[in-house]
């Protein structure tokens, strides 16, 4: 396991296909998030392509960081991978399973309204997982560079 938390630029590229994947299975359902009075409707493969480029630049960072040989933390690289890559595979399945699809009539926005908080919890907690990427980035560079040229 020490490899891959050394290396989570690898985890975050390799999930990118799977996100895609996993968007392209049920791309005309539509996950609707409401906050208060405003409702964001977006389609599952469209969602798909967005964490992918999130994905992408995430694992940049990383990239970089691993590159000029800069140490990182292990266990907040752990924290983050787990926090963004399973928080987004999960909105990903709830999308696949409770978004609205404008095909099938039984499927109403009653299915968004009852699970519209836990989504905005899990999408706070996503955020609070890329502040600890920036925490851990910003840690890295300030700590002495790793001599070995593991």
């Amino acid at each position: 396991m020490s490899p891959i938390i050394n290396k989570p630029h690898l985890i975050f590229w390799i999930s990118i296909p799977i996100m895609i994947l996993l968007g392209q299975i049920h791309g005309d359902n539509i996950l609707i998030i409401g906050v208060y009075d405003t409702s964001i409707a977006i389609a599952n493969n469209y969602l798909a392509y967005l964490i992918s480029i999130f994905f992408v630049l995430i694992g940049f960072g990383y990239w970089l960081i691993y590159k000029f040989k800069h140490q990182l933390s292990n266990w907040l690289n752990l924290l983050h991978i787990v926090i963004t890559v399973g928080g987004f595979l999960t909105v990903l399945m709830i999308g696949l399973i409770f978004g609205y699809s404008p095909i099938e009539s039984e499927n109403t926005y009653s299915n968004t309204l009852r699970i519209n908080s836990k989504l905005i919890n899990l999408l706070l907690t996503i955020i609070l997982g890329q502040l600890i990427y920036l925490t851990n980035i910003i840690i890295g560079l300030i700590r002495k560079r790793n001599i070995t040229n593991g």
